[in-house]
């Protein structure tokens, strides 16, 4: 379903002749002496985890009543581009949680994360949502808005008073708008910012707001692939008299964009955009949901989202006549829809620098459905599509989403999210858009599952491979980055899960691997009052099908799976593939089952413990973070020996004395990003050597430098 290591080499002087290196050799059993009976256990449990944190995140200023999904970061994950006018994802940003909002774009519920974090910024992919909020940790609390920072609704009422136009009805027009016939207001009228009086009232042929959803899935606002699939260019055709309805879905932009139809006989299809004659259908496309990062500023709206307008259809409009006007084309014909770039008068205006202005200036861009009527910035047409298209699953309805910026032949330039101005098309009967591509994410074989996944960082572990021998605390030994991912479906279910291992490259000579243990999992339930609440739950669900890859290579005949103990041993030797992810996915319902409907996995989220091992026959060497409880293939024997004050009698494992533990998690770190650790020079130095933060951390039980790893 989804998408060299050299410990020995001989290290010579690395440490001041004051400083007692212990390497990390080979040991045997009988060199573990007991325990000394006078040392202290730590009481410190080395956790670099939050404690439970309310989390409240509403985009109900979206305008629409449908599930956004959100991410949450410990720093801003997105950049803008060299234009000032899109941004991308950062690559080497990872999302430490995330989730979506019920169906009035809110959330409510309780969540961990890292100790250190203060600040974070909830950032959504949804064209329709609000892109990045920022918010504080209070006490024990986020609370983040859309609504936040907006302009007032007395500020954008006087706004409407002001006079605005469409340059492409216009004669005196910037030069940038001129070329092609005047775009003709025939539909109706319109205020100073743009809004129509002739929106379509009815209900038939209107999409419901799960449109905006299934929209997100597919095409991400913060990043510069849209699926290929996906981007097309091709006008509807009327293969039987029918109605045609368009609505406006919204828009992820800063132009205040003017949007027109037209339409033309099949066969007499038109050489260029000055060949058809286009209907004004919407003045101004800006919805005023758009905003530059940490600016309250936004465009000028002229259109409110979900508003629907039924296209007219002119015998003789080449004749210029309204003449026998009806709403009902006529077989034969093609329609198409032109958006031109910026074209409304009254734009976003900033003063604060130059860059800022650009989001003013004149454009001569126009994206065309048809595949030969686009005109780039520098007014050369092209045939390279301009659109993203597709039918939604039932065929129902058209998608139809804009690029607006999309500057240079190579594909290069803009933001190119494809979902700039996004509208669906619905005709009665059903009309057709030659190989236009329906949307298709469905899983399991039945299609009684729509899933996509989320992955979100949780951190990195570290172990000392000596235990319970007395080690040097360069917690390097063996390492990985750990992220879990959730397949997640319409309705939120939890259908499968992903578990992803990146071993870094270390320096020890045992042969080390990685493996987790199921030990619980949490689900969301409901209260009385519709809020949603974590809640942990006895045992775990068993998978129904287990995979095994490593990066995009299925693997599975070399997964070892304890089933009778739900363990499974990932990374047999940790020193092989520095590098590479290995993802162990579950399937909790498989195809077709009937399981699938009992909805009994609702954000269900699996709980585990990842350990080092080694294999000792029928028994295992095992390394746990402070307090877990071993598997029971562990060797109890190892406990109490050496270094390890552990009491398996009464429940107290892998703990010593002193202020480093055997196995350390590194809540929402990056495996890359510590490249102190990794460093050749810093072998065998103990970790507060490192990172001088880390004792006062230890010392305080966690109170002060919390973001000692960072």
């Amino acid at each position: 379903m989804r998408i060299n290591t050299i410990k020995g080499i001989a290290m010579s002087m690395i440490m001041a002749a004051a400083m007692t290196f212990v390497s990390c050799a080979d040991w045997d059993m009988p060199h573990y002496g007991a325990a000394q009976p006078d040392q202290t256990i730590n009481n410190f449990d080395f956790s670099t985890t939050s404690g439970e944190i309310t989390l409240n995140v509403s985009y109900a200023g979206c305008g629409v009543k449908t599930p956004v999904f959100f991410e949450l970061y410990d720093e801003e994950p997105i950049t803008w581009n060299e234009e000032g006018n899109g941004y991308v994802k950062k690559e080497d940003v990872k999302a430490l949680y995330s989730a979506y909002t019920d169906e009035n774009c809110v959330f409510s519920g309780t969540i961990t994360l890292p100790a250190y974090v203060e600040k974070v910024w909830v950032y959504s992919p949804a064209f329709f949502a609000k892109t990045l909020m920022e918010a504080n940790v209070v006490g024990n609390t986020i609370t983040v808005s859309d609504t936040d920072g907006t302009r007032s609704a007395r500020a954008a009422t006087r706004a409407a008073e002001e006079d605005g136009f469409c340059y492409m009805t216009r004669t005196d027009a910037p030069k940038e708008y001129q070329a092609g016939k005047r775009w003709k207001e025939w539909l109706g009228t319109y205020d100073g910012n743009g809004k129509i009086n002739y929106a379509y009232t009815g209900k038939d042929l209107v999409p419901d707001a799960s449109v905006y959803s299934t929209h997100s899935d597919i095409i991400n606002v913060g990043q510069l692939n849209c699926p290929q699939q996906y981007r097309n260019a091709s006008d509807l055709e009327i293969t039987a008299p029918a109605e045609v309805v368009v609505t406006y879905l919204g828009g992820n932009t800063c132009w205040n964009s003017s949007l027109g139809y037209y339409y033309y006989k099949v066969g007499q299809e038109p050489k260029s955009i000055e060949d058809v004659n286009v209907i004004m259908l919407f003045p101004n496309t800006q919805d005023g949901k758009w905003c530059k990062i940490n600016s309250a500023d936004v465009p000028k709206a002229g259109v409110d989202r979900m508003t629907s307008v039924k296209l007219k259809y002119y015998p003789k409009i080449a004749q210029d006549s309204k003449e026998g006007a009806t709403d009902i084309f006529p077989a034969g014909y093609k329609v198409g829809l032109v958006l031109a770039t910026n074209a409304w008068s009254k734009r976003l205006d900033y003063n604060q620098n130059k860059l800022e202005k650009k989001y003013s200036e004149n454009r001569y861009y126009r994206s065309a459905t048809s595949s030969n009527l686009g005109v780039r910035q520098n007014a050369n047409s092209t045939d390279m599509p301009l659109v993203a298209s597709y039918y939604t699953k039932d065929e129902d309805f058209v998608v139809v989403s804009f690029e607006d910026d999309y500057k240079f032949e190579d594909g290069k330039g803009g933001d190119q999210n494809f979902s700039d101005v996004v509208l669906t098309i619905g005709t009665n009967p059903v009309a057709t858009i030659a190989n236009l591509p329906t949307l298709n994410l469905w899983l399991n074989a039945d299609e009684s599952g729509y899933v996509t996944l989320t992955e979100t960082l949780k951190g990195t572990y570290l172990f000392e491979d000596l235990w319970p021998q007395k080690g040097d605390y360069d917690m390097n030994d063996a390492c990985v980055e750990y992220i879990q991912g959730t397949y997640k479906d319409h309705w939120n279910d939890t259908y499968g899960e992903t578990f992803s291992f990146k071993p870094r490259q270390n320096f020890a000579t045992k042969k080390n691997g990685i493996a987790f243990r199921l030990i619980g999992g949490d689900r969301a339930e409901v209260d009385s009052k519709g809020n949603k609440t974590k809640k942990r739950i006895s045992g775990y669900h068993i998978p129904a099908e287990v995979k095994l890859y490593l990066g995009n290579k299925d693997i599975t005949e070399q997964l070892e799976y304890d089933e009778e103990n739900q363990i499974f041993y990932v990374i047999p030797d940790t020193k092989k593939n520095p590098g590479l992810t290995y993802t162990v996915e579950f399937l909790h319902i498989p195809d077709g089952s009937p399981q699938y409907y009992e909805r009994n996995y609702k954000d269900y989220k699996s709980q585990i413990d990842v350990f080092l091992y080694r294999k000792e026959g029928d028994k295992n060497w095992e390394v746990h973070t402070k307090g877990m409880e071993p598997t029971p293939k562990m060797n109890f024997d190892y406990f109490g020996k050496g270094d390890d004050l552990s009491k398996p009698s009464e429940g107290i494992y892998y703990v010593r004395a002193g202020n480093y533990p055997y196995a350390l998690f590194l809540n929402g770190q990056q495996i890359d990003k510590m490249s102190k650790l990794f460093d050749i020079k810093n072998e065998g130095f103990t970790l507060d050597m490192m990172y001088p933060k880390y004792t006062k951390w230890v010392e305080t039980e966690g109170k002060e430098n919390p973001n000692w790893y960072k």
